[in-house]
């Protein structure tokens, strides 16, 4: 079983490639575990940062008025967020014909809040927003990062096409172009235009690949 797109050790208990998630009651306790192909010295600022950073992520948010887990504690000594657990079904699951319009609405206003704040998501999958009736929220900022630059929005927006693409294939194009017409940043001209040119490459990859 997963949980959050992870896999599920136990019922308390979800382990990923960088984090080991403890759920309990109405928490989740997220803490970055060692690597051990790392040096310790980088290992140990690596964890410290991305802790930092996350944490950094999701207060912004949440001071913005978004649809987010709130942040109960964050220590950076132990690489641990405690966050409030978010109740419902993952999009992944609860993603229909009948309710795509209305959350790739939301996705888009999220993704129009954050890129105008200079917060890239980096992980945007329906794994990634857990569905609270017609309530989206948006988790896991463990990749996220602080850019104002259009090309790393407009990656943000070509992670969350393939996503759909991948998880939705029925869905994606129409969801897509929804979440894109909606999408309302500051600089969304010049998003878009970058946006083309990622979507591009990867069309150029894919064929050196075939």
């Amino acid at each position: 079983m997963t949980f959050w797109g992870l896999k599920r050790m136990s019922s308390s208990l979800i382990r990923g490639a960088e984090a080991e998630i403890h759920i309990k009651d109405s928490l989740i306790i997220k803490k970055r575990i060692k690597k051990g192909y790392r040096i310790t010295e980088i290992d140990l600022r690596l964890r410290k940062s991305r802790t930092k950073r996350e944490a950094k992520a999701i207060e912004k948010c949440i001071s913005l008025g978004l649809s987010v887990p709130k942040l109960v504690s964050c220590s950076e000594k132990d690489f641990e967020l405690s966050l409030e657990r978010v109740k419902g079904k993952q999009l992944r699951q609860a993603l229909n014909k009948t309710n795509f319009r209305e959350y790739g609405d939301q996705i888009a206003v999220f993704l129009t809040v954050i890129h105008d704040a200079g917060i890239i998501h980096h992980d945007l999958t329906t794994s990634n927003m857990i569905a609270a009736g017609k309530k989206l929220f948006f988790i896991d900022f463990g990749l996220s990062f602080f850019s104002h630059k259009p090309e790393d929005k407009a990656v943000d927006l070509h992670l969350l096409e393939r996503a759909l693409q991948s998880k939705h294939p029925s869905l994606s194009d129409k969801m897509f172009r929804n979440v894109i017409s909606r999408y309302n940043a500051k600089d969304k001209e010049e998003v878009l235009a970058r946006l083309r040119i990622v979507q591009s490459r990867g069309r150029n990859k894919a064929k050196r690949s075939d």
